[in-house]
């Protein structure tokens, strides 16, 4: 997650506790595809709240307290959630303390894709020529003789 996420080794910490998070609310096995949470509780845990660790979180910052020139959002990174409250656990870049947020935008659809794409190969094309374009074509010229540039045909 971390490698994922482009994060440094301290926030292995909370890659721990996320990850703990989320393995007691998937299906087990052992547990005859129940979460440890469902068995716990008895009740069915959502899944509607997960987001993907490390993307990038946007904040709304209230009218009160900016200025007419400052940014209407903070930028922030999810690095997990807050068990117990309904709070994303976020860091901020600024002052590099973490937060606990409810109310956030998310922009996970560029954390996911990070690999290169490699271009394709181009495909071959075949071709015949007719007859006629192969008269026209120039043999190839001899070593002795400079080469020539091909006259250019207009359309009447």
């Amino acid at each position: 997650m971390l490698s994922g996420a482009e994060l440094g080794q301290e926030f292995w910490a909370e890659v721990v506790e996320t990850t703990c998070y989320l393995v007691n609310r998937s299906p087990s096995s052992a547990l005859e595809d129940k979460t440890p949470q469902e068995v716990w509780t008895g009740k069915k845990p959502s899944l509607s709240h997960l987001r993907v660790f490390g993307c990038d979180v946007y904040v709304h910052v209230l009218k009160e307290k900016r200025t007419k020139l400052d940014s209407k959002s903070k930028n922030y990174i999810f690095i997990g959630y807050k068990d117990g409250l309904k709070r994303y656990k976020l860091w901020n870049l600024v002052i590099r303390k973490v937060v606990y947020i409810q109310d956030v935008v998310f922009r996970e659809v560029n954390d996911v894709i990070k690999h290169e794409v490699q271009p394709k190969e181009p495909e071959k094309i075949e071709f015949e020529l007719k007859e006629e374009e192969l008269d026209s074509i120039v043999e190839e010229e001899s070593e002795d003789e400079e080469p020539q540039t091909p006259g250019v045909r207009r359309s009447v």
